[in-house]
């Protein structure tokens, strides 16, 4: 066999900050966030820029803050409603002449409305995978042992990338979750449980919204979604259309906050994303849905 010859560009590690999230020109990104990077080959520390004055950025003087090494997020805290943002990385190390590495300028627009969760930051690495965020019936046990929620759900897929790349609304990834309602409790849900409750009653909005995705070889089962406040009052609404889990495009799936009677919509603290009913009796079918871009919005 012939000698392969590599060209050396092909072994080169990028020096310079790439991989940013939010993506570069990202729109609709929740006010409160985490920026992320993936570090140049030879950084020792990080400077970043960040601001909502371009020039600014990129002709700062004394970045916003100085990371070390191990350091690739960084908090802006809470961010303005509906403006864009710019920011920059510079990737630094005193032992190499060639420092730093002046990243390049990215950008993102804050949403005008509530982000509940875009599906965006979910990764494979223990902690930041989706099905740790939305429990299922599975739990899980890695980096500690969370007991599943009873029901008949599985979120996310079943090898890595755990997160739905190809099915996506909007973005890079949403939620895939399957549901399995042959035995009992006969209904399968994902739950996810703030820390700190989220205040729904803010800005103007009063408008849950959803994307969910099925598929025509789902078996139509009733689709649902369930409000919980600080206090533990809970109310329930189900999809108007009894076949919603069959369709094949992105439904849009809206539901007026005050349809949630029970419920603070300034205090919530739990969401949950259903198939199935519930309380029943009866055994019911089983499939695949799809959810991503979980908002409110104003009128």
């Amino acid at each position: 066999m012939a000698k392969q010859i590599v060209p050396q560009g092909w072994l080169q590690l990028p020096l310079r900050a790439t991989s940013p999230y939010p993506a570069h020109m990202a729109t609709g990104t929740p006010q409160t966030l985490l920026l992320r990077w993936a570090a140049g080959d030879r950084a020792a520390s990080h400077d970043l820029y960040f601001g909502d004055n371009k020039d600014a950025v990129e002709g700062g003087i004394a970045p916003t803050a100085r990371l070390g090494s191990g350091e690739l997020t960084y908090n802006p805290g809470a961010l303005e409603w509906g403006k864009t943002y710019y920011w920059r990385v510079d990737e630094v190390n005193a032992a190499v002449a060639e420092s730093p590495w002046k990243g390049v300028t990215w950008s993102f627009t804050t949403a005008d409305f509530l982000v509940v969760d875009d599906f965006e930051v979910y990764t494979d690495t223990v902690g930041e995978r989706v099905f740790q965020t939305w429990l299922d019936s599975i739990g899980y046990t890695d980096p500690k042992v969370v007991p599943g929620n009873g029901s008949g759900s599985t979120v996310g897929n079943a090898d890595e990338p755990f997160a739905e790349l190809k099915t996506v609304h909007s973005g890079y990834q949403a939620m895939p979750m399957a549901y399995s309602n042959a035995e009992s409790p006969y209904y399968s849900q994902a739950d996810r449980t703030r820390t700190t409750p989220q205040n729904w009653a803010t800005n103007g909005v009063n408008t849950l919204v959803l994307y969910v995705h099925g598929s025509p070889g789902n078996e139509a089962s009733p689709l649902y979604v369930v409000l919980e406040d600080s206090v533990g009052n809970t109310d329930t609404v189900n999809h108007e259309d009894a076949a919603a889990v069959t369709s094949n495009t992105w439904l849009e799936w809206k539901i007026l906050l005050s349809r949630f009677s029970k419920v603070s919509p300034a205090k919530i603290k739990r969401m949950s994303i259903g198939v199935g009913t519930p309380g029943s009796v009866t055994p019911g079918g089983s499939g695949t849905i799809f959810v991503d871009d979980i908002r409110v919005v104003k009128p």
